[in-house]
């Protein structure tokens, strides 16, 4: 079970007047964090929807350098003379390694909270608030990554990578259900990155909140005369031809990859890993990595043989020595498959190699018996454990 801090954004009357404020809070949330919770939280007329049903997210690293992850919704009328709605956000605050338990993912956080009954819409909250506590869920269905790759092309998507991966700050309007899309983004990047890789949907943009993505509505002359001037980039439709051309990185060539070759739970399993490097040139390394295993179908039989026997890798060290350790031992596989129904001129040709790896692969060594049974003037292969040898001959016994 993970505790998870609180604390509650919204218009409240008070002696010192009337307008949005922190009006309440678990005893964990620090001054500072609720100074920082107030510039990144909306306040009247922030959200893109005006019906009374809708909900926004928002998504970013604290001053503390603690996760916020935040719902606001609408909470009744105005209690102010502008009219409209009252905006409600319950922010969620947690350190870095208790986010983690989620995957580092916000949409995973705010699942669990859900089905722990924790989001609260009542705007009639002050005062102080207990922690709420959540426990981790199963990680993220693979369909939901399946229905994203049905919703965003390859260049679009590449196309956010390269945004969700520069210090770049955006404002995409218009994505069909951007929620799903960005989880899928988010988990396409290595994990460490994600607390980086900051967020709104739902609400209007404000230069205020800072954060590295905006996922709004149609974009209307106010928000081009805003980001006038601005390091701001604008993707009005992100499912257009139109998007600025570029060559793709490694990475976003990998995440390709597995997207095509439905390879997406490996991809899942490589960016939840702690990465110790995230420079471009490590990225590149462990991406080119990534597709040769996607790929090892398609290999050589030589570059499989060269794979197969090279010394092994010690896998717990980096990520990097993984992937070589997961392709030695695809590797071995592929050839074990491909040999169990080779013709006799390609065990032949190998045989020699064969038995190189069946001295360090009891798999291997069974395989070439089972070949030597086959093929008997081949030279045999050293004996199993379960193959008979001629007894000694006593010290003692007289000779014939």
């Amino acid at each position: 079970m993970t505790t998870v801090e609180q604390a509650i954004f919204t218009s409240a009357a008070s002696v010192a007047g009337q307008g949005y404020r922190v009006v309440a809070s678990s005893p964990g949330v620090s001054a500072e964090e609720k100074a920082n919770i107030t510039t990144a939280s909306p306040s009247h007329n922030s959200m893109c929807d005006p019906s009374s049903e809708t909900d926004a997210l928002t998504f970013y690293t604290l001053r503390s350098q603690r996760v916020c992850v935040a719902r606001s919704c609408h909470a009744g009328c105005e209690q102010t003379g502008r009219g409209g709605q009252r905006v409600l956000t319950q922010a969620f605050v947690l350190s870095p390694d208790d986010f983690a338990e989620f995957q580092s993912n916000p949409f995973a956080l705010l699942r669990a909270l859900d089905t722990g009954g924790a989001f609260i819409t009542d705007p009639a909250r002050k005062g102080t608030l207990a922690p709420v506590t959540v426990a981790p869920q199963g990680e993220s269905d693979p369909p939901r990554w399946s229905a994203a790759c049905d919703l965003i092309a390859d260049t679009p998507m590449a196309h956010l990578l390269a945004l969700a991966m520069s210090d770049e700050r955006s404002i995409i309007a218009c994505i069909a259900q951007p929620s799903l899309v960005l989880e899928a983004l988010l988990l396409a990047i290595p994990s460490n990155l994600r607390s980086a890789c900051s967020f709104s949907i739902g609400l209007k943009f404000a230069l205020a909140r800072r954060h590295r993505f905006t996922v709004t509505g149609p974009l209307g002359n106010d928000t081009h005369r805003i980001v006038r001037g601005q390091k701001v980039a604008l993707v009005e439709n992100i499912a257009a031809d139109n998007l600025p051309p570029g060559e793709l990185s490694p990475w976003q060539e990998m995440v390709a990859d597995c997207r095509h070759m439905r390879r997406l739970d490996d991809l899942r399993k490589l960016t939840r890993m702690s990465f110790d490097d995230t420079a471009g040139d490590a990225l590149d390394r462990i991406a080119h990595s990534q597709v040769a295993l996607n790929h090892i179908a398609d290999a050589s039989t030589d570059d499989l043989f060269d794979s197969a026997m090279a010394d092994e890798t010690d896998a717990s060290n980096n990520i990097q020595n993984l992937l070589d350790a997961s392709y030695t031992a695809a590797a071995r596989r592929e050839l074990l498959n491909r040999f169990n129904r080779a013709k006799e001129d390609d065990i032949r040709t190998a045989w020699m190699n064969l038995l190189a790896i069946a001295d360090q692969d009891p798999a291997f060594l069974q395989l070439c018996v089972t070949l030597h049974d086959r093929l008997v003037d081949l030279e045999p292969p050293p004996p199993t454990c379960d193959q008979p040898t001629e007894d000694p001959v006593p010290s003692h016994a007289s000779p014939p």
